[in-house]
């Protein structure tokens, strides 16, 4: 090929490049000239990325913790409530400064009654043969901790027979609490031989105990007797009182107690079932509270009784003040439930008068005259005549009460 040739066809191939290139180039200004045109129509376009140094900072949103759930305070462990029971010792006075702290943390107990309440047993100390206990009520409730030491009924023997009411906070003896039935029973040694003391029950109710039954042998004379055989000296099971005392008349009530002959002990000495049926009395003291006389039996001229206090559902029973004299003429005070003689109450003056014969001829015996006062009867006089070969008239009989 000539140079000539070669030269042409080289010129014309450059022509044809720059011509495609130019071609390209204002396709591409077209196109960015359509765009711009569609823009200004509201048409969508795809922006073209922004350089990064020319970028407008957005603020990032501020950090903020997401909301916490509520949470319940956490339940406290047996030992953490008894921990918080013990750092308030001084305040609440618990056990009235006798507490033996290493006894009292290794054997005092916690009950659960709720998932917020508690009943907490405190052993005090340990005596000899048994130990002294104090009852705590624990509430937790949102973390307001409410103590509230509990207080129990008792009876006390004043030593001569005769039990009177009491109010305590610390109970002595073996303790027994059932969690199920909510039931606290107390057995108490009166002395390591065990041949007197007394046995409590207690039902938990509207957070508090209350006294159902009070047994007690107080004559610590060598003779044992199992604690469930111990006299009773006051009972209050409703369970077997299904209706109110306002709802029962008189024989009703004489009946339901009757029923409860094995439970209460009484008339053991002797029982005339149809007697005491037809025969025992029911008083009115007050709205609320009835004197029942139980007659056991009629002998042939006089007859043997108990004597109940009856409130609602709660029978207590009742003891008199006597006089005996022993082989060596001395004269001796006693208290006693079953009483022997023909009894007469004045239910206006509210006056108990009991007379007793030693003998058909009435020329010996006693004669006593009681007034009532709130719970139980006061004795105004009493006279007897001991001696049955001296028979005298009743109103000539010694006065040995009072004495002045």
């Amino acid at each position: 090929m000539s140079k000539q040739k070669l030269f042409n066809l080289t010129t014309t191939l450059l022509i044809l490049l720059l011509t495609f290139a130019c071609g390209k180039e204002e396709n591409n200004n077209n196109t960015n000239n359509n765009n711009t045109n569609n823009s200004n129509t509201n048409s969508p376009v795809t922006p073209s990325p922004t350089p990064l140094s020319l970028a407008t900072e957005t603020p990032l949103p501020k950090k903020t913790n997401p909301p916490q759930p509520t949470i319940s305070p956490p339940q406290k462990s047996d030992q953490d409530i008894l921990k918080i029971i013990y750092s308030k010792e001084n305040e609440i006075k618990l056990c009235d400064g006798q507490l033996d702290q290493e006894v009292s943390r290794q054997s005092s107990s916690v009950y659960t009654l709720n998932k917020q309440e508690y009943l907490v047993e405190i052993l005090c100390f340990m005596g000899a043969y048994q130990g002294n206990y104090e009852y705590i009520f624990y509430k937790n409730e949102g973390g307001n901790v409410t103590i509230k030491p509990l207080l129990f009924k008792s009876f006390i023997a004043d030593g001569q027979g005769k039990f009177n009411s009491t109010i305590v906070r610390s109970l002595a003896g073996i303790s027994n609490y059932n969690s199920e039935q909510k039931v606290l029973n107390i057995y108490t040694k009166d002395r390591g031989l065990g041949d007197c003391g007394s046995t409590a029950q207690y039902q938990w109710e509207n957070n508090e105990f209350e006294l159902i039954e009070y047994k007690s042998k107080s004559e610590c004379d060598g003779n044992a007797l199992e604690p469930e055989d111990y006299p009773v000296i006051y009972t209050n099971k409703k369970q077997n009182s299904p209706q109110s005392q306002t709802e029962l008349s008189d024989q009703d009530l004489i009946n339901n107690i009757l029923n409860q002959k094995d439970q209460l002990n009484f008339c053991t000495d002797g029982f005339q079932e149809d007697v005491a049926q037809e025969s025992s009395q029911v008083y009115n003291i007050n709205d609320q509270e009835k004197l029942v006389q139980i007659i056991c039996y009629r002998g042939a001229y006089q007859g043997g009784s108990h004597f109940f206090l009856v409130n609602n559902n709660e029978i207590q029973p009742l003891y008199l003040t006597e006089f005996t004299e022993n082989e060596n003429g001395e004269i001796l005070e006693e208290q006693e439930n079953f009483i022997t003689g023909l009894a007469d109450y004045d239910q206006n003056q509210q006056t108990l008068s009991i007379f007793k014969k030693y003998a058909g001829h009435g020329g010996c015996g006693t004669n006593a005259t009681y007034q009532w006062q709130e719970i139980s009867f006061e004795l105004l006089e009493y006279r007897a005549n001991f001696d049955c070969n001296k028979a005298i008239s009743p109103e000539d009989w010694q006065l040995i009460y009072p004495n002045n």
